[in-house]
């Protein structure tokens, strides 16, 4: 998804590269990968491809680290909601607030918040 930095505090890069150099120490506080460092991977799943005959290709990444908001408000950048997270974990902890942006355009962040519609009053009755 492509970020709208219009959405964060003007300071966020100076906020997320303390978030992630200095409180995480240059490593992913989910899988504890260090920024910059070569992982090799097998895309796709080696059991899955030797199935069809093939031989897995090794794929060679650089770890990039992320900040992550834990409530997923770009609004709130207190420590305590910000997280180091490498690109794919910070990926997976987005999974489902993702699949509610596409699922509903424009007004996800109604449904980020879990709004209950059904106690909106609706007449259906004509006007009188």
């Amino acid at each position: 998804m492509p970020i709208n930095y219009a959405d964060y505090n003007p300071d966020f890069h100076t906020i997320s590269k303390r978030v992630r150099f200095e409180i995480a120490d240059g490593r992913c506080q989910q899988c504890g990968q260090a920024h910059g460092e070569e992982v090799v991977k097998h895309t796709p799943d080696p059991a899955q491809i030797r199935l069809f005959g093939y031989e897995p290709v090794p794929v060679i990444r650089k770890v990039v680290l992320t900040t992550a908001h834990l409530d997923h408000d770009p609004r709130n950048d207190a420590e305590t909601n910000l997280r180091a997270l490498c690109a794919p974990c910070h990926l997976y902890y987005d999974r489902f607030d993702n699949a509610n942006k596409r699922a509903h355009g424009k007004y996800y962040r109604l449904y980020q918040y879990e709004i209950d519609f059904s106690t909106c009053a609706v007449s259906s009755a004509p006007n009188q």
